[in-house]
């Protein structure tokens, strides 16, 4: 019988040790789980600081071009008046089809302007479709995700949807269709001052 009981001290004992090595394996990896963690909640934290900072780069750089659109309004308003021989009123005003033409070619040239701008934040442009039932290749690189996310938001697809489709996040659709209201939303207020 005593060797019996030395056989089960010793089997005891050697149930402790592995008992003990695998709590301390899992208490390792809890800290390690710990330490990833803190890691991903700081780096969203500065991402979300860097959106931030370039939404307000963005929205600043909108209102610049708003501005400078108001001063294009501006001086179209504030034209000297034109008089060429043969198309003048009585009053010594700017001829009604010359003024219209000088409103249309100042609202090309502002709209021209701003195209850049929308080129710029999306990196390419949407290519033309000439039918609801055309669609351009989502798999296609030379297309932005930006371009891809609008389209697609147009074409219908939910947030959820798109980040499924583009294997992005939903943070990220939701972030680039909200700059892409920021930019237009300017924009739609200048042409309504051209008018």
């Amino acid at each position: 019988m005593p060797t019996w009981n030395i056989v089960l001290f010793v089997i005891n004992i050697l149930l402790f040790i592995l008992i003990a090595s695998k709590y301390t394996q899992f208490n390792n990896v809890y800290q390690e789980n710990l330490r990833v963690q803190q890691g991903i909640e700081s780096l969203v934290e500065r991402n979300s600081q860097l959106v931030d900072v370039i939404l307000d780069e963005l929205e600043e750089k909108l209102n610049e071009a708003h501005t400078v659109l108001r001063e294009i309004d501006q001086r179209t308003t504030n034209v000297v008046p034109f008089t060429p021989v043969g198309n003048t009123e009585h009053n010594g005003q700017m001829a009604p089809q010359l003024q219209s033409r000088l409103k249309s070619q100042v609202k090309t040239e502002t709209q021209a302007q701003a195209q850049p701008l929308s080129q710029s934040l999306f990196h390419s442009k949407l290519p033309a479709m000439t039918s609801t039932e055309e669609k351009f290749d989502l798999d296609d690189n030379n297309i932005s995700i930006g371009a891809k996310v609008v389209y697609m938001k147009k074409m219908g697809y939910s947030v959820q949807d798109i980040a499924q489709k583009l294997n992005v996040s939903q943070g990220e659709i939701a972030l680039k269709l909200n700059l892409q209201s920021k930019q237009e939303s300017p924009l739609r207020k200048s042409k309504g001052l051209l008018r």
